[in-house]
């Protein structure tokens, strides 16, 4: 059909106003054109015979007529211009009397403001002096001794070309000739630089609006300050229409795109027309319920925008989805007084499906097509609650009673679903019974009984006996036969699997995706989950699983829960400060420190590689002579502890590995699925690897050897160019790199984390591009979805997430450390257990330095694998075995399972191990590394200066820290990393239940305080070498030998 030809509920669609331009000429940040189709533009008026002309929309000047500035004519917009004597303002006034910030000039509310900035001697407008005033065309403003004009040249709209507008409006069409002439005189011009703020979201709207000139964004706009498209209007569409009627706030913000001209009609105008020609009321509304009755046919439409008068109709298409007894019962019944035309009460905690069951009663009623419209009272105020139900009586002797059509007035026939019902105070329950028994009711401050046929659904949420408490008892007598149960999901579970089968084929289809189902043990998963949200969290589960899903079937890991938000406190989001918002989302962050890394790792394995090559003697075989040696052992591996407590998974982000695996993948990538079994095993692979690494290492004495560095640098390497190449997104970063384990559990502690806005992201993205990607930046390389995550030990601080979203629902938050420890809902059994583990491991690197255990090792003689071997096992079960003691002690006390108590108290013990492990960085750092980093400086400087050989001649460098120093700094170490512990074992066991918190703890109290004592003991111990055994005697040699006299040694 050719585009003149459409025609819409409101008749035809608009056409482009200047035919031969291009649709996207103007449209800033929006090269590919508007995002949503022009059809969803509500219609006022067609270019035809009276084109619109650009050159009508106002534009603004502060001209300099007095004095010296360092401009003389400043053209006026949305942004404000300071006024000072400083040089960082926008008009520089150099005048000793004029401050240096003096006064500003900013757009409001469609009009410019002069405000004076507490300035010495103030602004004067015309000869008054002013704090802040609005300013008209040819205002003169003195400040100091500079006299400035201010000149608005507004547009000029012929009374005829006012008239144009309302003859091709399909709202106001039908008035006779006399009507719009009152109507076009009442119009009133209205003007807005580019980037104003027209209307803001949320706020009551009390004039209709037509666009004469430019261009209007409509967004919706979050609590983080990012705005969603949802669509763009262009000269001759109107908006305002639904919220003049129904006395509403505006659901959405309208930002001028360009220079706009507007005109408005207020609703006192419109009201004041209906009073003095009162056959006119009944016929508008009349035309009203027509237009909605014909919207309801086209309800079914996919447009974003919600505010225009066609857009309160809701579509009804839906389906009941259950085998369950009681939502069979719960059908049978609604359909039951949908025949019978009775009002209903459906009752069911949130997100059970209580509005579906609404538009199920409108849709098998007897009058489907007329229109079904849902309201909540919770997005109402207080006082506008009985106005948008029943209306306003007008009365024109008072200004404040301006008048309103209410809902049960407004549509007819059709049916109004009320949410949330159980807000309704007495009077407003009272009204709504006699409408309910009688059919008619009165509006606020009316005298006269109105009639109206509209049927009527209460939508509560809570428990049968919470709802019907709120309710007066008229109105319980009324509803009491009408009650319709919904039981929340988990008392369903059978219907979880059929529920889910179908949003999944819903969801597939919608994204092109082949998927045939879901796997046994992701059903499974599903089945044993809580649902707090109820059939509407599953919902949002099964959507995100079709995205994610890189299989055609969905297994556990496709599964991505967003758990209901606590209350966040303590928090602080870095991103509400531009600069930083602007800096992380740089192209360059963080590719110009993989690219550092890179380098620093290409020189360590080089010099490794090189230096273990070469000849027993050569220098480079000494590892203090090595800086490939240095730079890993004493630098590298130190920092991954501490920026994983400082700063999260950040090395990660940053982490050379992944980077040289990147660089292979750009050549080639298969893109497979990352394996099953890794998504089952999840983090006990990456635990298992860390554990084969730890033994390794240790067995072969690769810190103290160049070549098995490199080796060790090498292995790492290949299986990360491997993964990367072969599989999806970081494969090797998600699920094997060793390291991972390590820093994935001491970023729990850390006092930064990225986290997703629930709220924006369930109900303001569509996209999911944080975990898709976009064009220029790749989604979420850990598979993960930042409002489902809930530890830091899942994300890399990559800031992918924050680049890709463009409706600011991603957040970079400072929090209290170890917060996390307690705040996880549904904590990893694997991350806890090996936070134990990890007290065992750390105790074991310290034990094997001590004097104690050198003398003893020598003394044993066993073989070192042998040595290895029953050392890392005896620590593992040191801190193994105590933990489930006091776990089956705890999970007692608290009547838990102990893999559930396991779960939750094994992270308190992760600041302990942070502590061992630190403790022991610090001892070799301090003891020994510092000075060998030192002398490798001077070695350099010899070799630069004097020409000496690196290696042939061992700077002499006394030490300058007391080994008392560093024994102090480890037992403040072990003593935060005590107090940690503490602090989270009695958070954790409060979040659980405030009661017999004492009893509950005390089992893993006594292990903790085992621990430590333990720390104390080994890491103050004696580090010192022992001296060397005395050499075995030979036989030939002792005294008496072959003679067969038994010679006593000297000295008896």
């Amino acid at each position: 059909m050719d585009e003149k030809e459409k025609t819409g509920p409101f008749g035809p669609l608009r056409r482009d106003p200047y035919p031969g331009a291009s649709p996207r000429e103007g449209l800033t940040g929006d090269p590919a054109g508007p995002l949503v189709g022009r059809d969803q533009a509500t219609v006022a008026w067609q270019p035809g015979e009276t084109p619109l002309r650009p050159s009508s929309v106002s534009r603004a000047f502060l001209e300099v007529v007095r004095g010296e500035a360092n401009e003389k004519v400043l053209p006026l917009g949305m942004e404000g211009l300071k006024i000072g004597r400083s040089g960082y303002n926008d008009l520089i006034l150099p005048d000793g009397k004029v401050s240096r910030n003096h006064a500003e000039i900013r757009f409001e509310n469609g009009r410019y403001f002069i405000i004076d900035l507490n300035s010495t001697n103030g602004v004067f407008v015309n000869g008054q002096l002013v704090q802040n005033l609005p300013l008209k065309s040819g205002d003169r403003i003195a400040i100091g001794d500079s006299e400035l004009l201010f000149l608005q040249k507004e547009p000029e709209i012929s009374l005829p070309e006012k008239e144009a507008f309302i003859e091709k409006s399909d709202l106001f069409n039908w008035l006779d000739r006399e009507t719009k002439l009152l109507l076009a005189q009442n119009l009133i011009v209205r003007s807005f630089p580019r980037g104003a703020l027209i209307l803001k979201q949320n706020t009551l709207v009390e004039s209709m609006f037509f666009l004469y000139t430019g261009r209007i964004r409509i967004v919706e706009l979050n609590e983080e300050g990012g705005e969603r498209l949802i669509d763009r209007l262009h000269p001759g569409d109107y908006f305002g229409e639904r919220a003049l009627l129904a006395g509403e706030s505006g659901e959405y913000s309208m930002i001028a795109e360009g220079d706009c001209t507007l005109l408005e009609l207020r609703k006192e105008q419109l009201n004041e027309l209906l009073q003095k020609k009162p056959d006119l009321n009944q016929a508008f509304y009349r035309m009203v319920l027509t237009k909605l009755r014909s919207a309801q046919a086209e309800s079914d439409r996919k447009g974003k925008r919600r505010d225009n008068l066609k857009d309160i109709i809701t579509p009804t298409d839906v389906r009941i989805i259950g085998e369950d007894r009681k939502i069979l019962e719960a059908k049978k019944k609604i359909e039951e007084l949908a025949k019978s035309g009775k009002p209903a009460l459906i009752i069911g905690p949130p997100g059970t499906g209580k509005r579906t069951f609404a538009r199920y009663y409108h849709r098998v009623g007897p009058n489907p097509d007329y229109p079904y419209v849902e309201i909540s009272l919770a997005d109402l105020e207080e006082g506008q609650i009985g106005a948008s139900l029943f209306g306003v009586e007008p009365d024109p002797s008072v200004t404040h009673m301006k008048g309103q059509v209410g809902y049960l007035e407004m549509i007819g026939m059709g049916t109004l679903a009320i949410a949330h019902a159980e807000l309704l105070d007495a009077h407003q329950q009272s009204k709504l019974v006699t409408y309910l028994k009688l059919g008619w009711f009165h509006r606020v401050y009316g005298q006269k009984s109105v009639k109206a046929q509209t049927r009527v659904v209460l939508l509560a949420s809570g428990t049968e006996a919470e709802v019907m408490d709120k309710f007066i008892p008229e109105l319980r007598q009324e509803l009491e036969r009408n009650k319709v149960i919904l039981p929340p999901l988990i008392q369903r579970l059978k219907d979880i699997p059929l529920l889910a089968d179908y949003y999944l084929k819903t969801f597939a289809r919608k994204n092109g995706k082949r998927i045939s189902g879901l796997s046994r043990e992701a059903t499974e998963k599903l089945v044993s989950y809580s649902w707090p949200g109820n059939v509407k969290e599953l919902e949002n589960v099964i959507q995100r699983a079709a995205i994610v899903s890189s299989e055609d079937v969905i297994i556990p890991g496709d599964l991505i829960f967003v758990l209901p938000s606590e209350k966040e406190i303590h928090k602080l989001n870095l991103l509400h400060w531009e600069g930083i918002r602007d800096v992380l989302r740089h192209p360059l962050i963080p590719k110009v420190f993989i690219w550092f890394n890179i380098f620093m790792v290409a020189v360590m394995a080089g010099f490794t590689l090189y230096g273990g090559t070469r000849p027993p003697g050569h220098p480079l075989q000494e590892p203090a002579n090595n800086p490939g040696m240095l730079i890993t052992w004493l630098i590298w591996f130190p920092l991954l502890p501490i920026s994983a407590f400082f700063l999260g998974r950040i090395w990660c982000g940053m982490c050379p590995i992944a980077g040289i695996g990147d660089l292979f993948a750009r050549f080639k990538k298969f893109n497979l699925p990352a394996p099953k079994f890794l998504k089952k095993m999840n983090f006990w692979v990456v635990i298992l690897a860390f554990l084969f690494l730890e033994f390794t290492e240790e067995l072969f004495g690769v810190a103290d050897k160049p070549l098995a560095t490199a080796l060790l640098l090498l292995i790492i390497i290949s299986l990360s160019v491997l993964f990367c190449v072969l599989y999806e997104r970081k494969t090797f970063c998600r699920y094997v790199c060793p390291l991972a384990a390590v820093l994935g559990t001491y970023a729990t502690l850390s006092p930064v984390e990225v986290r997703g806005n629930r709220k924006i992201c369930q109900t303001q993205c569509g996209q999911h591009t944080c975990f898709k990607g976009s064009g220029k930046v790749a989604g979420c390389p850990m598979f993960s979805y930042p409002a489902s995550l809930s530890s830091n030990s899942e994300c890399m601080l990559c800031l992918n997430c924050l680049k890709n979203c463009e409706n600011r629902g991603v957040q970079v938050n400072l929090r209290p450390p170890l917060q996390e420890l307690w705040h996880r809902q549904q904590p990893l059994f694997s991350l806890s257990f090996f936070g134990v583990m990890l007290v065992g491991l750390m105790a074991r690197h310290q034990f094997t330095h001590i004097t104690f255990w050198k003398t003893w090792e020598q003394s044993l003689g066993w073989g070192e694998f042998f040595t290895n071997t029953i050392l890392f096992t005896f620590f593992l079960l040191f801190a193994l075995v105590p933990f489930l003691m006091s776990s089956s002690l705890s999970a007692a006390a608290s009547q838990e399972r102990i893999s559930e108590n396991m779960a939750y108290y094994g992270l308190a013990f992760v600041p302990l191990a942070l502590s061992g492990h630190i403790s022991h960085l610090f001892h070799e750092l301090l003891g020994e590394g510092i000075y060998d980093l030192l002398k490798y400086l001077i070695k350099v400087y010899d070799w630069l200066i004097l020409g000496v050989p690196i290696g042939t001649r061992e700077p002499a460098l006394s030490p300058f820290i007391h080994q008392a120093v560093i024994t102090f700094i480890k037992v403040l170490l072990i003593l935060g990393g005590l107090f940690g512990s503490l602090v989270a074992l009695v958070m954790i066991a409060r979040k659980l239940s405030k009661k017999n918190v004492f009893a509950r703890i005390l089992p893993h109290l006594l292990v903790l305080v085992f621990f430590w004592v333990s720390y104390l003991m080994i890491f103050t111990a004696s580090t010192e070498e022992p001296p060397p055994p005395p050499p075995a005697a030979s036989a030939a040699t002792l005294p008496g030998a072959g003679t067969g006299v038994n010679t006593p040694p000297p000295g008896r």
